[in-house]
């Protein structure tokens, strides 16, 4: 008897205009508070210098200055984590229905999604993963922060280390948001994509590699090479784990979803 081949979805990818929206919706943010921080603790002891490195109460000086500028910052994340999440899980997921329409519609389907209970589960769990990853980039800043400053009252108060410091940790962080933004948009995107495909009917996918990092990891790269064919539910047991493409920092796999009419 001779066998049919599956027909497959094309695949749908992430918008890189809403990785960009996030990326600089959080780096103005960090350039904000760079801003705000150096000046605090560089320029206004800057002038003070000779007096202040002599004084025994330096210490205390600093850590009180730190604590305020600490729970200023934490506080301005902390109030706008919600409402940006959920601007960017909304994009994410009005651009991943509109990809997914269209690839139905060009393999000749018509389909109408709803927000099923399992939908709104996943809408919720991205939005709080990214309000806690939001919340986490000034406390990872006033962490390092925190250990620059005491270093340079080791030294002496030496300004200009301190400055070099604070410059090299604001690029760090500038990095690390980037990271976030692409992460979680591939990420929300593959949530989204999955859910949907699964709210349809649709129970399998086909591995399909991204080729796009410098260092892949070869078992993503062999699983595109072998078209493996994986549960949607599960994902595919790659590395002793069950995954679904873009799920692993840095991934940017995808699939084609295998229509099962």
């Amino acid at each position: 008897m001779k066998m049919t081949k599956k027909q497959t979805l094309a695949q749908t990818r992430s918008s890189a205009a809403i990785r960009s929206m996030y990326a600089k919706e959080l780096d103005d943010l960090i350039k904000e508070m760079f801003r705000s921080t150096k000046y605090r603790i560089v320029a206004n002891y800057k002038k003070d210098e000779p007096t202040i490195a002599m004084d025994a109460n330096i210490f205390s000086i600093m850590k009180k200055a730190m604590s305020k500028l600490t729970k200023q910052w934490q506080k301005n994340f902390n109030d706008i984590a919600e409402k940006l999440a959920n601007r960017f899980v909304d994009k994410a997921v009005n651009h991943s229905d509109i990809s997914l329409k269209d690839a139905f519609k060009k393999a000749g389907f018509t389909v109408d999604f709803k927000m099923t209970d399992d939908m709104k589960v996943k809408v919720a769990a991205s939005v709080e993963e990214n309000v806690q990853l939001i919340k986490s980039i000034p406390q990872k800043y006033f962490d390092d922060l925190n250990f620059i400053v005491n270093q340079g009252i080791q030294r002496g108060f030496d300004v200009g280390h301190i400055s070099e410091q604070i410059q090299l940790k604001y690029g760090v962080t500038r990095r690390r948001a980037a990271f976030i933004a692409r992460d979680q948009t591939n990420k929300v995107h593959s949530v989204i994509t999955q859910q949907r495909q699964i709210d349809l009917g649709v129970t399998q996918g086909e591995w399909v590699h991204s080729h796009a990092g410098k260092k892949p990891r070869l078992s993503h790269l062999k699983a595109g090479q072998q078209k493996l064919v994986f549960d949607l539910k599960k994902g595919a047991y790659i590395d002793g784990e069950w995954i679904l493409p873009a799920q692993l920092p840095n991934c940017r796999c995808g699939w084609k979803a295998v229509l099962p009419w």
